[in-house]
């Protein structure tokens, strides 16, 4: 079972710099070398007892002696793992805080284009959906349309999101 105890023996970690270290030699491992490795989906990870684990995992239970549900990368790097970059969160606290959808069309996080010709923009919290739509010819430009629904959004978003609040 892994423990804080067993991972303080085989593990160093600065808080600071977010590095952590092996303290002793194993067959894939050496000494003061740095311990994990990228997997595909670009966070780290380190196998202990020839299991695998997210390195902030591994820092959690190093310095409070608990691995939580869910660990949050406030800046949004998956390789920043100083302690002051990682906060405990729930699923949907760790979901506020993404950044903008590759698949993105209209480049603002939180608006798309609808069929009509409209700009709709949605934020969600605790399983409620919240959205604004606004025609652009209801405005001066396009520009200013997008404006009153990005004040719309980042407002909706900090009051539902919180300190997880990200607006892309």
């Amino acid at each position: 079972m892994l423990t804080q105890e067993l991972v303080k023996a085989i593990l160093d970690y600065n808080p600071e710099t977010g590095a952590l270290v092996w303290k002793v030699d194993g067959c894939r491992t050496r000494r003061g070398s740095t311990a994990g490795f990228i997997t595909g989906n670009g966070y780290l990870t380190v196998s202990i007892l020839k299991k695998p684990y997210r390195v902030t995992r591994i820092i959690w239970l190093y310095m409070y002696n608990y691995i939580p549900e869910h660990i949050d990368h406030i800046n949004n790097n998956r390789l920043d793992n100083r302690l002051c970059n990682l906060r405990e969160c729930t699923r949907a606290e760790n979901n506020h805080n993404t950044t903008i959808s590759s698949n993105n069309t209209t480049g603002i996080k939180g608006i798309s284009l609808k069929k009509d010709g409209s700009y709709e923009a949605r934020v969600s919290a605790h399983g409620v959906r919240y959205s604004k739509a606004l025609y652009p010819y209801n405005y001066s430009s396009k520009e200013e349309c997008l404006l009153v629904l990005i004040d719309w959004l980042q407002s909706k978003r900090l009051e539902l999101h919180g300190e997880f609040t990200n607006h892309g």
